[in-house]
């Protein structure tokens, strides 16, 4: 595909989100918003008004009505995950703070303070720094969630991220790891949806990475094969059935990339309902494409 095609196919994209938007909040009255769904509304002029529009959009659009009702673990899964990843990562810039005590030290890093056995510190790349073996796995960094950081370490820079939507996390999981282990030297994070009811959640795997190696994970996950489903999220572009990635400068980081759309379509709905401006698809998709098409510099 041409550079010029891709740009199209993106745009199509974010017009597709625009006009999804524009299906699920509708303007009623003079400066109200109703959510289609079950015709709740919400005053443009109200303070909360762009945080109670957001919350309908990201349910509504970016996990399309499929968020687990509870969170609830599903032991299968998180057994299967726990079975599916070993080993540690070097994680790098740690500080000692004072000297070993009995067989331990403690470390710190950006504020974090962690005991770790002497025995899983070198000296790091950097002098008065250590390179710390930490495990791969944590079995919920958020609630509800499994961490796995690649066995080469996370990426500098968590600037695109790839959705999946397996159709069963528990037993697709190992499948998933096995094509990402594969790939020597590429550094990822990822984290898989533990919740009872994961199955139905259109971005239960995430997949955080450098932007320069999004085409080499994409092609591994499509050469394995694991069993996908649709829908993927709704604020994504579309890969293929249950893969979707996103990038651009929203992409960066580990807040949630469909908040931050989201958000700022609640915000362009919103300031058209105070203003009294009719909410037209084309002006939606000028507005958010710096947003979701550029990379960060």
């Amino acid at each position: 595909m041409r550079t010029d095609e891709v740009g199209s196919a993106l745009n199509d994209e974010v017009r597709r989100w625009a006009e999804q938007v524009r299906a699920h909040v509708s303007r009623t009255g003079a400066a109200g918003l109703r959510r289609e769904s079950d015709g709740a509304v919400v005053n443009a002029a109200d303070g909360t008004s762009v945080a109670v529009v957001r919350s309908w959009l990201y349910h509504d659009v970016h996990l399309t009505g499929n968020a687990p009702e509870t969170t609830t673990a599903d032991e299968r899964v998180l057994g299967r995950l726990v079975a599916a990843v070993d080993g540690s990562y070097p994680s790098t810039g740690w500080h000692p703070i004072g000297p070993p005590q009995g067989g331990n030290r403690q470390i710190r890093r950006h504020g974090v303070r962690l005991l770790v056995p002497v025995s899983s510190a070198t000296p790091g790349p950097e002098p008065g720094t250590l390179t710390v073996a930490l495990p791969r796995s944590q079995r919920a960094p958020l609630v509800g969630w499994f961490g796995v950081v690649s066995a080469w370490g996370a990426p500098a820079r968590l600037e695109n991220r790839i959705y999946l939507h397996l159709a069963d996390v528990g037993d697709g999981c190992a499948e998933v790891l096995e094509a990402l282990d594969a790939l020597r030297e590429v550094r990822w994070r990822a984290k898989f949806c533990t919740s009872t009811g994961a199955g139905d959640r259109p971005d239960n795997v995430v997949i955080y990475l450098a932007a320069a190696r999004r085409a080499d994970v994409l092609a591994a996950l499509m050469r394995a094969r694991p069993a996908l489903a649709d829908p993927v999220p709704g604020f994504a572009f579309r890969c293929g059935t249950g893969i979707a990635s996103a990038h651009g400068a929203l992409a960066g980081g580990e807040h949630s990339f469909g908040v931050e759309v989201a958000h700022l379509f609640a915000t362009f709905l919103v300031e058209a309902g105070r203003e009294g401006r009719p909410v037209r698809a084309e002006r939606l998709v000028e507005q958010l494409r710096p947003h979701v098409l550029e990379e960060p510099a």
